[in-house]
């Protein structure tokens, strides 16, 4: 279809940053059969304009327009007795109102009353729930129209309705299709606002730092169309090696969006405040009226993170075993109310403590591990302190990296020598959280 969408609605990126009462057991139904059937003539009208969806969009200022066209598909989702089943229906026409009558052929047996959910386009309704697809939105290309892009595959709309059956079928009465997701039109752009960044990547994560999309471009751009469900409150905006921004208490709408992301670059020894934005000082997150957390200690992807690591500025817990070190963070992190939005705490790994290390200015990484090799922290102790960090002293803390020939020990890092030393599980031990961001 070509589009009569939504209006726009501004969304304001304001500051830069790094950014059955019963206990009866039920049988669930069937899940829908994918597959054409052979049965009973169906065609019905479905509305238009700006309730509708399509795949061939076109911008008009603050808004998207949508329209209806021929040979379009959408899901018709639908029991028959205790058997779903998923049957495609192909608009045949437009009228001048832009409303379509859409045809199919149900499965025969299917009674006058029955529920049926319509999902446009057919190919976003998931086969065995009838509803639309878990996973449609992990990749997109960032593109508004064209193959694979917002216009074909997650233009997604759904609308409920009751089945007229006779001889043929219809719908008993209309049925306007309704957004299920939020459409963004992202510009990306640098600290300031005064240059465009341009990349082939750009990824977006929600409040717990889980990737809700990865958008990859065919060449570097700085827009970026991105289709996101609505019910997330925050959204952090990436782009790996060039910066990333968090916004917080979102309230979307399955509407258009047009914003600015503006980037900032994230430098080793700068701190990470509760919003999860970034700053140079704790003093400078203070004035942001935030609290600092954490001090970025590695910029970068390598270790399972998206812009980078950052290790917390005071110890959550003195003496616990390796069994209790990572309920230990866990429970700092709930008692002192400290979730970052957009990133996630964990007991670092050894892989974790070495890109710390050498993002500090310590040894270079390497894969080697040894009991006897020494990675010099001395520059991660002095940017820690610098950043207003507690001191890590001459302690021992955990890793949650068990040692691989034999389980019953795991890897500690041994700010005296320098060294990880495998330890008996038994041992009691320093635990601080990792932030990956």
């Amino acid at each position: 279809m070509k589009i009569k969408y939504i209006m726009m609605v501004a969304l304001t990126l304001l500051v830069a940053a790094c950014i059955n009462d019963n206990n009866e057991p039920t049988t669930p139904p069937t899940p829908p059969t994918p597959q054409e059937t052979v049965g009973i003539p169906f065609t019905a009208t479905i509305n238009g304009v700006n309730e509708a969806a399509s795949r061939s969009l076109s911008e008009d200022g603050n808004r998207i327009v949508t329209a209806w066209e021929v040979n379009e598909e959408v899901a018709l989702v639908y029991t028959v007795g205790e058997t779903a089943y998923n049957t495609t229906a192909t608009v045949t026409s437009v009228d001048a109102n832009g409303s379509a009558t859409i045809s199919a052929s149900l499965q025969s047996g299917t009674v006058d009353g029955t529920d049926v959910t319509i999902i446009y386009p057919a190919s976003a309704a998931d086969g065995t729930t009838g509803q639309v697809k878990a996973d449609l939105l992990a990749t997109q290309n960032g593109q508004l129209t064209g193959e694979g892009s917002i216009a074909e595959k997650y233009d997604v709309r759904k609308g409920e309705g009751l089945l007229s059956v006779g001889a043929t079928a219809s719908l008993k009465s209309s049925v306007s299709l309704t957004n299920q997701f939020a459409i963004f039109k992202l510009t990306l752009k640098n600290a300031d606002g005064s240059a465009a960044v341009n990349t082939q990547t750009l990824v977006v994560s929600n409040e717990l730092n889980a990737v809700l999309t990865t958008v990859t471009t065919s060449a570097a751009t700085d827009v970026m169309y991105v289709a996101i469900d609505p019910a997330n409150t925050v959204l952090k905006f990436s782009v790996p090696g060039q910066g990333y921004n968090v916004f917080g208490g979102l309230s979307l709408d399955t509407k258009y969006y047009q914003s600015a992301v503006k980037l900032t670059t994230i430098n080793v020894g700068d701190v990470i405040g509760l919003n999860g934005r970034c700053y140079a000082s704790q003093a400078a997150a203070t004035a942001a009226s935030t609290t600092a957390v954490a001090m970025v200690a590695y910029v970068g992807t390598a270790s399972d993170c998206t812009n980078g690591l950052a290790i917390a500025l005071e110890d959550a817990y003195s003496y616990a075993t390796y069994g209790e070190a990572a309920g230990k963070v866990s429970n700092w992190v709930s008692n002192k109310d400290y979730a970052v939005k957009g990133g996630g705490w964990r007991l670092p790994s050894v892989e974790d403590w070495k890109y710390m290390f050498a993002g500090c200015g310590g040894r270079a990484y390497t894969t080697d591990l040894s009991d006897e090799m020494a990675y010099g922290y001395g520059a991660f102790r002095t940017k820690l302190v610098g950043a207003g960090g507690t001191d890590v002293g001459d302690k021992m803390y955990w890793s949650c990296t068990e040692f691989a020939g034999d389980t019953e020990y795991a890897w500690c890092f041994y700010f005296t020598k320098s060294e990880f030393w495998k330890i008996g599980k038994g041992n009691s031990n320093n635990v601080r959280a990792c932030l990956s961001f």
